[in-house]
């Protein structure tokens, strides 16, 4: 009998950025990276839209975009039911310094890349935050099998098995 161990799906990357050669740099540096699917879109209008309708490991957020920045357009990306747990790395050229670093923070990022970066360190970073986005989903599946306390002797009812019966609730 042979151990077939079942490969994760890809998990969705979205890159934001305004400029086409910008999101080019991000693809090739990326492209080459195991059970990774880049998404991309051009404005913070595109990336809401996505993310309302697609499941994303992360997003690489850039700054600097005309009518929603990159502040802007995660501070509501946080407010969606979707987005609220993706996690979001800044990227910028311009805003380096401390202030802006802090401003990304507050607004929901969890990290912050200067550009130009390296290619090896952005690897390694995302692929951080790809393996705790499969252990959530692991564990996810998980939990969805076992009642949320141990103590909990309400798992049939939740799990909607409908034998509630067998169990006394308090």
């Amino acid at each position: 009998m042979t151990d077939t161990k079942l490969e994760p799906p890809p998990a969705n990357v979205l890159v934001v950025d305004d400029r086409d050669e910008n999101l080019m740099v991000m693809e090739i540096a990326l492209r080459d990276m195991p059970g990774c699917n880049i998404v991309s879109a051009k404005s913070g209008e595109q990336a809401i839209d996505l993310v309302k309708k697609m499941d994303f490991a992360l997003i690489l957020m850039d700054i600097q975009m005309p009518i929603l920045d990159g502040y802007e357009t995660a501070q509501r990306i946080k407010q969606l039911p979707n987005g609220k747990d993706i996690p979001i790395m800044m990227v910028s050229a311009i805003y380096t310094e401390d202030p802006h670093i802090l401003k990304g923070y507050l607004a929901g990022a969890v990290d912050y890349i200067p550009k130009p970066f390296n290619p090896e360190i952005l690897k390694a970073k995302i692929g951080i935050y790809l393996k705790l986005y499969r252990k959530a989903r692991a564990f996810e599946q998980v939990a969805l099998d076992r009642p949320a306390y141990p103590n909990d002797r309400r798992r049939g009812e939740r799990r909607g098995t409908g034998h509630t019966e067998n169990y006394r609730i308090i």
